[in-house]
């Protein structure tokens, strides 16, 4: 089975964009937050981090599997939860959030020219791992009040990064974030087509992978990884389907109804 275009609907809410976001965030992210996060992994190799991290934000970036500077700080800054305290202190909040966004649009950014054998590699590994970083970005996006340049980002990850492991977390951020905007001029029938497209590639990715799939359980059974992320996954559903700007007719509210209570079946 080919894997489906994005459909109309969703272009019409979000350009494709590989650099919207991150232009977005240098606007936003000091110097300071960047070396903060640079100091993630205990203090070690801190300049090294800072580094990599600059080297991502200069023009011409490296692009491809991120080397351990600073692929490292930017996965335990993907682990952040601004919202919550912490040992060390009260929750960040919008600052926190700020770094964490701009750590999962490096890491998927970078993603997306990942290719090659996956079977048990690094670069598999790092793919499939991306579902998580997707699943904060989406968080902090609608937390930031940004879903529109953070939909722009994953439709065009989307377009460019074919792997199973990961393309239908990627659908199903691109609905979510398109869900919290409501759709722009979308009808109710284009948004059921939206729909029809996050359910059929999730069923074309569960049969790519074949007997790779973790379980049966919709989305999260996909992927290995996120098994154990069910309750942050409908987290993020229902702050998107729940607190929208838009007046969905019934027959939406129950389709997007569906996915949580599939995301929240044990």
């Amino acid at each position: 089975m080919e894997a489906d275009a994005v459909p109309r609907a969703l272009l019409g809410v979000a350009t494709s964009s590989e650099d919207a976001l991150l232009e977005w965030l240098k606007t936003k992210v000091s110097r300071l937050m960047i070396e903060e996060i640079s100091a993630n992994d205990w203090g070690e190799d801190t300049g090294a981090h800072l580094a990599g991290i600059l080297a991502q934000l200069a023009p011409h970036p490296p692009l491809g599997l991120p080397p351990w500077h600073p692929r490292e700080v930017l996965e335990l800054e993907r682990w952040s939860e601004p919202d919550q305290e912490s040992p060390y202190g009260p929750p960040s909040g919008e600052r926190g959030h700020l770094k964490r966004l701009l750590a999962c649009e490096i890491l998927p950014g970078n993603g997306a020219y990942v290719s090659g054998s996956y079977d048990l590699s690094e670069e598999d590994f790092f793919l499939q791992t991306s579902a998580a970083t997707l699943l904060q970005l989406t968080g902090s996006a609608l937390a930031l009040g940004i879903p529109d340049v953070a939909l722009g980002f994953v439709l065009w990850l989307f377009e460019k990064q074919f792997h199973p492991g990961v393309r239908p977390f990627t659908a199903f951020c691109a609905l979510a974030l398109a869900s919290f905007i409501g759709f722009g001029e979308a009808s109710e029938q284009e948004i059921i087509e939206v729909c029809d497209w996050v359910d059929a590639e999730e069923a074309r990715c569960r049969n790519s992978l074949g007997s790779d799939v973790d379980s049966e359980r919709w989305l999260t059974g996909v992927n290995s990884y996120e098994g154990d992320r069910r309750a942050k996954w409908l987290l993020v559903a229902n702050q998107a389907f729940e607190h929208n700007r838009r007046e969905y007719s019934t027959r939406i509210r129950e389709r997007l109804r569906q996915y949580s209570d599939r995301l929240a079946e044990s």
